[in-house]
């Protein structure tokens, strides 16, 4: 009898033990491959972006390549306003996520790249957008703002992506 309680409590601090190392292997697996988990997540995450909208700054001096619709369809319908810039001219005029720019001064933008249009103007020039806003036609003036770095060219302070009649439709 002597000797039982004494084995009883060296098996009790074994199990003890062993409980610990396994929860340590365990937590040491589980941060691995959790981060593994979330790195994987991330890129696939931004493959996905990279894919999505093919965006193109409004900045005139940028030469934009055609995107596959473009090559795909041919005649564009418009431009979508995928980001308006926080206090920039845009936004101060008024214009939303999601209008569609149809004409810059009476312009039509079908086939041309906006930036290429807006490389005729000023900072400081107020230019009319012919937007469509949910089937609306609305004309909103904008004066435009000066472009970062390069104090001579004419900038609206938005991001857009072309679309084609049959994306529009």
């Amino acid at each position: 009898m002597g000797t039982e309680p004494r084995e009883n409590s060296s098996r009790t601090i074994w199990i003890v033990l062993g409980i610990i190392v396994a929860l340590l292997m365990g937590c040491m697996l589980g941060s691995c491959s959790g981060g593994f988990i979330g790195y994987r997540l991330g890129q696939r995450r931004a493959s996905m972006n990279r894919w999505s909208l093919s965006m193109q700054r409004v900045l005139p001096w940028q030469q934009n390549a055609p995107t596959w619709e473009e090559l795909l369809y041919g005649d564009e319908a418009g431009f979508i306003v995928v980001e308006v810039l926080p206090d920039g001219p845009a936004d101060q005029a008024g214009v939303r996520v999601g209008d569609v720019i149809v004409a810059l001064d009476s312009m039509p933008v079908g086939g041309q790249k906006l930036s290429s249009m807006l490389s005729s103007y000023q900072p400081g020039d107020v230019v009319v957008l012919t937007i469509d806003r949910n089937g609306r036609y609305l004309g909103i003036e904008v004066r435009t703002g000066q472009a970062g770095v390069n104090c001579c060219q004419a900038w609206l302070g938005i991001r857009v992506s072309s679309i084609d009649s049959h994306t529009r439709d």
